[in-house]
């Protein structure tokens, strides 16, 4: 836990005492929930299956992650 903010890559590589390029992938990826990420492995795998056009899942794999970065930056 962090005794300063945590809402910007900057902010956190400050309190860390770290490049902000270093941890900025890791703070991507820990922001989404597991729910998220089951949701748009699916949407790739039934592109990838053939069960979905693949444009189709690649356009709603790129939607949902939009509003899931969108909601997000709106808690903050």
């Amino acid at each position: 836990m962090l005794n300063e903010s945590s809402a910007t890559v900057a902010e956190v590589a400050h309190a860390l005492g770290v490049e902000p390029a270093s941890i900025a992938k890791t703070l991507s990826v820990l922001q989404g929930e597991k729910p998220v990420l089951s949701f748009n492995s699916a949407l790739i795998l039934l592109g990838a299956l053939g069960i979905l056009p693949p444009a189709t899942s690649a356009m709603l794999h790129n939607l949902s992650t939009l509003g899931i970065s969108l909601r997000s930056s709106l808690l903050f």
